[in-house]
């Protein structure tokens, strides 16, 4: 029971977050453009009319920047339509309700279920009536929940996926768009960052062979996994002959004591290792990975990183540093506009859910769907501010304008 309960905890942090990251295990760290459209059967096709694709790039549609005027038109109902409620979501809410108003002439309503999958699924006849649905499902109900959409409601709204993509386990194909971070993209690039910038820390005398690598994760659930491949991956192949560690906390309930005791295991098992980079697939792990190593005295020998921005940020912001020096920028912006724009273009009929993003396309992904390519950027206490408030100023055309938490 404890085990069931930890896990449920975390999907429901996870359906939360704005950087869940895309369940993919390698490829090239940006998109490759299709080179040819993909041929038709999509299931949930919209009805002719609208306004036509962009005629300078036809492949180019779903984007922000989309040609359109969308107040040429009656508004478009949507419902915002969750698995899960928690505060990052009501914050998502609040900016499409905003987003749909001022930019792009949407009506937002909301659902949740609470986390009762059986309740989620049963609920979407409810809502019938409208135009499309932006939606995040829990993976134990992924197969039950596309076929509703596919079967039952494909000729009622438009749908898209925020957060947790439809996507196949092992091939990493994708059974439908998806507005997400590309998990082994930030696995590998929030590794390569501490590869590339250990010595501004620790000076040009560390010996390389004397530094070690703890993975913290939770194997259990997948959008995780990929992140720790691509850290495992970019790290053997800087240095393939160094220590690499996985603290795997299945299971169990993320603390402060958890996360300290698998970091004291590690460093006090290891004393050939004199410098460590610490990498955490989510934001439940930095703070108390901080602690831990604040408790240890080693702070001055260790880098933290983090696969998402949230638990990072808010130390910082509390003014505290120490060894947490990085992470993956995953401005709550970069899911809510995307999918805004992503969900108008199926409803106008300038995109199928087959070339929605088309010139995104990545092989990796499959043929068929493309995931939005939001683009990865690595943070530092002295960066994060000024990047916050440019990814608002694109979005909201003034920060000052983005709704508050």
């Amino acid at each position: 029971m404890k085990k069931i309960l930890a896990i449920a905890l975390v999907l429901a942090v996870v359906a939360g977050l704005l950087a869940c990251g895309g369940n993919t295990t390698g490829g090239a760290t940006t998109p490759t453009p299709a080179s040819t459209p993909s041929g038709g059967g999509d299931t949930n096709a919209p009805s002719g009319g609208g306004p036509t694709p962009n005629p300078a790039n036809p492949s180019h549609v779903g984007y922000w920047d989309d040609p359109v005027d969308h107040f040429a038109r009656d508004p478009y109902k949507v419902t915002f339509y969750q698995v899960y409620a928690n505060e990052a979501i009501d914050w998502q809410y609040r900016a499409l309700q905003y987003l749909g108003k001022e930019k792009m002439n949407v009506e937002f309503d909301f659902f949740n279920a609470n986390g009762d999958n059986e309740k989620f699924i049963n609920s979407f006849d409810l809502y019938r009536d409208r135009d499309g649905l932006i939606l995040t499902h829990d993976y134990a109900a992924q197969k039950r929940t596309l076929e509703v959409l596919r079967d039952e409601m494909k000729d009622s709204f438009q749908w898209l996926n925020v957060m947790t993509p439809f996507q196949n386990d092992e091939t990493q194909e994708l059974y439908g768009p998806a507005v997400v971070l590309d998990g082994y993209l930030i696995g590998q690039v929030s590794t390569q960052w501490c590869i590339d910038n250990y010595k501004t820390y620790w000076g040009n005398d560390v010996k390389t062979e004397e530094i070690g690598m703890i993975m913290l994760n939770m194997s259990t659930i997948n959008v995780f996994r990929p992140r720790e491949q691509a850290a495992k991956d970019t790290w053997t192949a800087a240095f393939p002959n160094n220590l690499w560690l996985v603290g795997d906390t299945s299971g169990q309930q993320i603390n402060a004591e958890l996360v300290y005791n698998i970091i004291t295991g590690y460093v006090s098992g290891h004393p050939e290792i004199t410098h460590w980079f610490i990498n955490c697939a989510m934001m439940l792990y930095p703070a108390p990975a901080a602690r831990a190593v604040e408790t240890l005295g080693i702070e001055d020998r260790v880098i933290i990183t983090c696969c998402e921005s949230q638990g990072v940020t808010t130390e910082w912001d509390a003014g505290s540093v120490g060894s947490l020096v990085s992470c993956v920028g995953a401005s709550d912006d970069l899911l809510t506009a995307p999918a805004l724009s992503g969900i108008v273009a199926l409803m106008d009929g300038r995109a199928t859910q087959e070339t929605l993003w088309e010139d995104a396309r990545q092989a990796k992904f499959g043929t068929k769907y493309s995931l939005y390519p939001i683009p990865v950027t690595m943070l530092t206490p002295e960066t994060y501010v000024q990047y916050n408030i440019d990814v608002a100023n694109e979005i909201y055309g003034d920060a000052s304008l983005k709704p508050s938490r």
